[in-house]
């Protein structure tokens, strides 16, 4: 039976990227956990060549570890990086909030409303809550014409986010 080639498209190798950092980032790849690009190949619709670049991309933001002869690892949490990450937002966060404050129309505050509180009917959903506080901090950030700074946090973020969701893992274990 022949097989079908899977084509490359740029897409695809934002696509594969953007499924394996989000599955570090939750938990679903576990620190330590062993990968290889064939195993990834055959499990997931993109080719050879977006997960060989998705790969890459991901070792150079630290969420991957090579080691010589023996393969490619999901990295442990950097709780340093983490802790750095957490200090910057505390930093940032209350100017944009103040500067923010000036801008809110009626509209902005229904809608704040409004994801608040599907925040907290979803709050036993980790993945849906993360992604409302998400939505929250990123309303501000855009809010104040801060949309670079949010995203360079966002990507320094990257061990606080995964640290977020070890602590929600670890704590359904007690």
């Amino acid at each position: 039976m022949p097989t079908t080639r899977k084509t490359h498209t740029p897409l695809q190798s934002d696509q594969a990227y953007h499924l394996l950092r989000q599955q570090i980032l939750t938990f679903d790849l576990v620190p330590g956990q062993k990968i290889s690009e064939t195993k990834l190949t055959a499990d997931l619709p993109y080719g050879r060549t977006p997960i060989r670049e998705a790969i890459l991309q991901l070792k150079s933001e630290g969420l991957l570890t090579v080691v010589p002869q023996s393969g490619t690892y999901i990295a442990k949490v950097d709780l340093q990086i983490a802790e750095q990450a957490r200090y910057a937002r505390e930093q940032i966060e209350p100017q944009i909030m103040r500067d923010a404050l000036n801008r809110l129309t009626p509209a902005d505050l229904d809608w704040l409303d409004n994801l608040l509180v599907e925040q907290a009917t979803n709050a036993n959903e980790t993945a849906t809550f993360f992604a409302r506080d998400e939505a929250f901090h990123q309303f501000f950030y855009e809010r104040t014409g801060h949309e670079l700074l949010w995203r360079w946090l966002k990507d320094l973020s990257k061990q606080l986010d995964r640290f977020r969701w070890l602590r929600v893992a670890s704590q359904r274990l007690d």
